[in-house]
């Protein structure tokens, strides 16, 4: 009998440290240790999401529109509101087709959704070479193809 989490988020969650252990390893000990927490965490939680989603696909789960909030895991952190919480849906948020403004004005203004696979490579491009949040924010700014307009804006939530 499970009390206190489900099976889908203790998988989630070993995925998210999964995350760490890979930006660990790609990283030196110090680049890993001077990257900002915000960074680390969003990677994670970023990794928990996406395999985590991909592995539950796989056994048959059946994916809700993307109109509804989907979170198997626990790990796409969509009631996220501040840079006071480093598990942010940062990395998520560019993939994802859910926008969490609905519930207010207080979380990001999320209007993308990336379909494109090269997101993934800009996300571990940073995941990689990025030590800076301000850094890893301008890259992708810069580097992600999608309406810069909307890009812009949910990339405020973070500066």
């Amino acid at each position: 009998m499970e009390t206190f989490w489900p099976t889908t988020m203790k998988i989630g969650s070993t995925l998210h440290e999964l995350g760490h252990m890979a930006q660990y390893n790609r990283n030196t000990f110090t680049g890993y240790l001077t990257t900002s927490n915000l960074l680390l965490e969003s990677w994670a939680s970023y990794v928990g999401w996406y395999v985590g989603e991909a592995y539950y696909t796989s056994l048959g789960w059946v994916k809700p529109p993307e109109t509804d909030y989907s979170n198997i895991t626990n790990q796409s952190r969509q009631f996220w509101m501040s840079t006071n919480d480093n598990y942010s849906p940062m990395f998520v948020d560019l993939i994802d087709g859910y926008n969490q403004r609905a519930r207010g004005t207080t979380y990001p203004n999320d209007n993308i959704s990336v379909t494109n696979n090269s997101v993934h490579s800009q996300i571990l491009y940073v995941a990689d070479h990025i030590l800076g949040l301000s850094g890893a924010l301008d890259y992708l700014q810069s580097n992600v193809d999608c309406n810069k307009t909307d890009l812009s804006t949910y990339l405020s939530s973070y500066r």
